[in-house]
């Protein structure tokens, strides 16, 4: 089967696009198509963690309004260069760079809905 020869798993899809949009098979790392992305409600990075591990993903810019995750996101990653919003109100979708993929983590709620929490201890969403 041709697509063996791509180098992961993770990147048939990419190689099959590659046939399909330019009539060439991507062998080599070097020749795969990069993925453009955005990382909006990004957290401390968990979809850039796994993203980079696959590799093949360019990161144009990111999106996070806690300031400790903020912190959390730029000692764990290279940011520099890229286009970050702290509110994703405030997004300036004129000035937003060509991305290709959207990933968003959103958030968790602060307890599971079968745990029974008083109401002075909970916290609204």
């Amino acid at each position: 089967m041709i697509w063996r020869k791509c180098i992961r798993w993770s990147r048939i899809y990419r190689c099959e696009k590659a046939v399909r949009e330019t009539g060439r098979l991507y062998l080599l790392k070097g020749e795969l198509p990069i993925i453009r992305v955005f990382d909006a409600f990004a957290g401390i990075g968990g979809f850039r963690s796994g993203l980079e591990r696959a590799g093949g993903y360019e990161f144009v810019g990111w999106c996070e309004i806690d300031k400790y995750a903020q912190q959390a996101y730029r000692a764990l990653y290279d940011t520099g260069g890229e286009a970050f919003y702290e509110n994703i109100r405030c997004v300036d979708t004129g000035g937003l760079a060509d991305f290709d993929l959207l990933v968003g983590g959103f958030p968790c709620q602060p307890y599971p809905e079968k745990t029974k929490i008083p109401k002075l201890l909970s916290k609204a969403h």
